[in-house]
């Protein structure tokens, strides 16, 4: 089942009902390279949302399941388990799209469908994974604490 359209349409039915008419989230500009991105824009997060609590629930529930994500990725990763590896990925790409943590986003898409093999993608990428997923996880926390 392909989910895409679900997706777009329930995100856009929330969209109507949490903001009234003509009202536009500030956007990021399309030609924006990704390494000049922020690490997670909270800010954009607030305007989307409109509720300060649910963004920081959003936000709590990004720094369990990140960590719990990023050890799967691990585990998976030395038992050579490839479907399970590009499962967790997904699943941290997921939650940091949640907290619109664009880059690291994108490090975890790469993981996940790259063609290359699990070892040398694991070792390529997995600097930069931690390094952005420490990043995000220290603003989220000094933007909600815990």
């Amino acid at each position: 089942m392909h989910r895409g359209w679900h997706g777009r349409f329930c995100g856009q039915a929330l969209f109507a009902r949490r903001h009234p008419a003509g009202f536009e989230p500030r956007r990021r500009p399309a030609s924006q390279p990704l390494n000049q991105q922020p690490a997670c824009d909270l800010v954009a997060l607030q305007e989307l949302l409109g509720d300060a609590s649910v963004v920081q629930e959003i936000c709590r529930l990004f720094l369990s399941s990140s960590s719990e994500a990023r050890a799967g990725m691990e585990h998976h990763a030395q038992t050579g388990d490839d479907r399970a590896f590009a499962r967790e990925a997904h699943k941290l790409k997921g939650i940091c799209g949640n907290v619109q943590a664009i880059r690291l986003r994108g490090i975890c898409e790469e993981l996940e469908l790259s063609s290359e093999s699990l070892p040398s993608r694991w070792t390529r990428l997995q600097p930069a994974l931690d390094r952005e997923l420490t990043l995000v996880r220290g603003l989220i926390k000094s933007t909600v604490g815990n």
